[in-house]
């Protein structure tokens, strides 16, 4: 399943799309080689070929915690694993933030869930958008 992401309130903008599947196991062994990150009901594997920052990681890490008590309460005992298998933005017009907000989309989608909006304002000094994570 893909989700874009987009942000549009300046002169430039903002669009990412991911693409991930979800699998909802009883229990898993992942191969750390491309785990982004594991929390007890959810774990994120990269599998879309493009090479992640440390700080683009840590959006990622900070997604899951965002939503990790909302896959807890869906799923109990069980647990999701998501490859993400497709990044694709413009690096001219991205920032890494923005992961934080496409990932949260995704979520919602595959559990077809009320969206969880991630506010963003642009900063004209500093020609930035500024993203309330949390």
């Amino acid at each position: 399943m893909e989700v874009t992401y987009q942000v549009l309130k300046s002169s430039w903008g903002i669009s990412i799309c991911m693409g991930a599947w979800g699998t909802i196991v009883n229990d898993v062994l992942l191969d750390s080689a491309d785990v982004v990150v594991a929390e007890s009901g959810v774990s994120v594997r990269n599998k879309s070929g493009i090479v992640l920052t440390d700080n683009e990681n840590s959006f990622f890490i900070k997604a899951v915690n965002r939503i990790e008590p909302i896959a807890r309460e869906i799923l109990g005992d069980k647990r999701i694993v998501i490859d993400i298998t497709k990044l694709d933005f413009s690096h001219c017009d991205y920032q890494e933030e923005g992961v934080y907000a496409v990932f949260i989309k995704w979520f919602t989608r595959f559990f077809e869930l009320q969206e969880i909006e991630v506010p963003a304002t642009y900063d004209r000094c500093s020609n930035r958008y500024v993203f309330q994570i949390g």
